[in-house]
């Protein structure tokens, strides 16, 4: 997905936004700051609060050719001269949720599938859930790669 792209959807909360990577990865999914991965995949989004961040980029957690969505939720963040960083930052005035809302309706709208067909993918997957036909990882990661949005919650029934 172009950056610009995110950055038009996200642009009533950008308190800050260093843009010098493209392209990213967004219809793979968001990935939380914390904890972060050993090794990201580049193009990998991630989201989280100011403390996260600043605790990652400590710890030097902050993976090139990556894009980070930093949430304020009212915290003032801290002046920060402009680097020749090799990631996408946005510094959002905003809480996690807000801004998840906002890219999950993007995603979603950005979707080549019609609704029929949507219905009809999820309706597949959980057949094959209740099934239980899938086997294996690469099975449901399969199912995955086709839905427009990539969360699912489950939970047991009460």
């Amino acid at each position: 997905m172009n950056i610009e792209i995110i950055s038009d959807c996200l642009k009533d909360i950008i308190m800050r936004a260093d843009t010098p990577i493209e392209y990213c990865n967004a219809e793979e999914g968001i990935r939380f700051l914390c904890p972060p991965p050993n090794v990201p995949v580049p193009g990998t989004v991630f989201a989280g609060t100011l403390s996260e961040w600043e605790m990652l980029n400590s710890f030097h957690k902050i993976f090139p050719n990556c894009t980070y969505l930093v949430c304020t939720d009212g915290e003032i963040p801290p002046s920060a001269a402009l680097t020749d960083c090799l990631y996408n930052l946005f510094i959002l005035n905003a809480s996690v949720k807000t801004m998840l809302h906002k890219l999950t309706f993007l995603l979603s709208s950005q979707s080549t599938l019609s609704d029929a067909q949507q219905n009809q993918l999820y309706a597949d997957f959980w057949h094959s859930i209740m099934d239980c036909s899938i086997e294996a990882r690469e099975q449901a990661i399969a199912f995955f790669r086709r839905f427009p949005i990539r969360c699912i919650l489950i939970w047991p029934a009460l």
